[in-house]
């Protein structure tokens, strides 16, 4: 009975420091870029894959397209000439080169889902779109090159909340002991 707050601060401090850290492991999701190859009419698209080990992907083109390359497995992608569908078995990072001619004027409408967990999610981005957000993205870079970036720790605030819980359940337990003596 005399270990019951000391062993509640304990748990609490576990859970605490526990929780946040496994729901930010847990975020789904697909970004991509639109990159023009210096052929004409062709394009590097480059998708990034976050949590996805059982799922699907959808690229709907303004118009018909062509796959000249891909790091995507055969049969894991099909395609009806204007929209690509792509299994997502646990990749993080795939690449297609294509020829579509309207995709210059035109966008590209993403969709994504998540099977193991329900999440799904979607976006569109055009080739001009795709080429400011990596400007902004290098311009990021280049300005941090230099500077030292904050990153939170792993262990963060609920790290060292745990530590002194578990040094505070410690002492209240050693004079605890010492009052029963």
């Amino acid at each position: 009975m005399k270990y019951t707050i000391p062993l509640a601060i304990i748990v609490l401090s576990t859970f605490i420091a526990v929780i946040p850290s496994a729901a930010t492991e847990d975020i789904s999701g697909v970004s991509y870029t639109i990159t023009p190859t210096g052929e004409t009419d062709e394009y590097k698209i480059s998708i990034e894959i976050s949590n996805i080990t059982a799922g699907g992907l959808s690229l709907e083109f303004p118009g018909s397209f062509e796959i000249t390359d891909t790091n995507i497995p055969n049969g894991h992608y099909g395609s009806d000439g204007e929209t690509l569908i792509v299994t997502l078995t646990g990749e993080k990072e795939i690449y297609l080169d294509v020829v579509c001619p309207n995709l210059a004027t035109g966008e590209i409408l993403e969709t994504w889902e998540d099977l193991s967990s329900g999440t799904r999610g979607g976006d569109e981005l055009s080739v001009s779109e795709s080429e400011k957000e990596q400007e902004t993205d290098k311009k990021k870079e280049e300005n941090n090159q230099n500077n030292i970036t904050p990153k939170e720790s792993p262990f963060g605030f609920s790290g060292i909340f745990s530590v002194f819980s578990i040094i505070i359940a410690g002492l209240l337990m050693t004079i605890s002991n010492r009052e029963d003596n």
